[in-house]
């Protein structure tokens, strides 16, 4: 079963976009914030990671290229609907240049962004599969 490491301060919008995804058959750990999402990904590694973009103190940018640096392999897909600070578009591109895999406007539609989640873990296990052997080739 796939983990996916839900990050949003807000408590609501977690609580139902985590009940979407465990319908869907994935295991899902929370967190509300970038510094509890650190910790927790460096205790359990996700298959995926699913970040809001505007939060209070490391935000979705800052969160994302944090793990990066210490998980170059981690997979995320961002997700904004605030209106704070910048704008809901501008954030979610600067998400797709840093490399989201897939970037989504509050309120999710259920369909387009559980077919992502399924692409984005289905790219993963294409990706583990294409990994060199650190064995010898028959000669």
């Amino acid at each position: 079963m796939a983990h996916i490491l839900l990050i949003d301060d807000n408590e609501i919008f977690r609580a139902s976009v985590r009940t979407m995804l465990q319908h869907a058959g994935y295991s899902v750990t929370e967190a509300g914030d970038g510094r509890e999402a650190l910790h927790m990904y460096s205790e359990r590694p996700a298959d995926l990671v699913i970040t809001d973009m505007v939060m209070p103190g490391m935000n979705g940018m800052e969160t994302m290229l944090e793990l990066w640096r210490d998980f170059p392999k981690a997979r995320f897909i961002a997700m904004s609907g605030s209106q704070q600070a910048f704008n809901i578009e501008f954030n979610l591109e600067c998400a797709r240049e840093f490399g989201a895999l897939n970037t989504f406007t509050k309120p999710l539609e259920r369909e387009p962004f559980l077919r992502a989640v399924a692409n984005a873990l289905r790219d993963e296990e294409v990706e583990n599969e294409a990994e060199p052997s650190l064995g010898l080739s028959p000669a």
